[in-house]
């Protein structure tokens, strides 16, 4: 990797870095960084292994960091529904890193949250545990849901703003690739 590539990475890194340890500092329900850093992640690394790797490891490193600060549970169903949707929020972000703009971005930030609220509601729902395995009980699940939605989505748009927006104007400031690695 040549030292513009490495640059980039470094920044990206140090991007992802700082969102992800707002996770660790209080905030309301799902106002957090991580869907933001899973499409950022699709984006910038498009097909190579850094692309899935980043956000799962910052998610696995601030669930066991929450662990410890607030006995958060590790070790849940819930969990593998929430770390398999954000691979599928990385495969969003894979379109959008094509040709970033701020409509590709606010797209893919819009389309992240909603995958998110989606699938990972209707694992709580299917669960069984908190909503009647009903029609009723899906919607009231959905119903219940939509607050913690209006997190999701408004944290999404500002960690998505600050992220992208900051890479790109770092890439056109100081001349640096579209990329911070090709293959790999």
């Amino acid at each position: 990797m040549n030292n513009s590539k490495q640059f980039l990475f470094l920044i990206i890194g140090g991007l992802v870095l700082m969102a992800a340890s707002t996770r660790l500092l209080p905030h309301p329900p799902n106002f957090t960084p991580i869907i933001a850093i899973a499409l950022f992640a699709g984006a910038y690394f498009r097909f190579t292994k850094w692309a899935w790797i980043l956000p799962l490891a910052v998610m696995i490193v601030s669930d066991i960091g929450l662990w410890f600060m607030n006995g958060y549970e590790l070790f849940t169903l819930m969990r593998l529904v929430i770390y398999l949707t954000l691979i599928a929020i990385v495969a969003i972000g894979i379109p959008v890193g094509k040709k970033i703009s701020a409509g590709r971005v606010l797209g893919g930030t819009l389309a992240g949250a909603v995958c998110f609220f989606i699938v990972t509601n209707f694992a709580v729902w299917l669960m069984g545990t908190l909503y009647p395995m009903s029609w009723e009980g899906l919607i009231a699940c959905y119903t219940a849901a939509i607050p913690f939605f209006r997190n999701t989505l408004t944290s999404t748009l500002i960690y998505s703003a600050a992220m992208f927006g900051a890479v790109e104007w770092a890439k056109s400031y100081w001349s640096l690739p579209a990329r911070p690695v090709t293959t790999s």
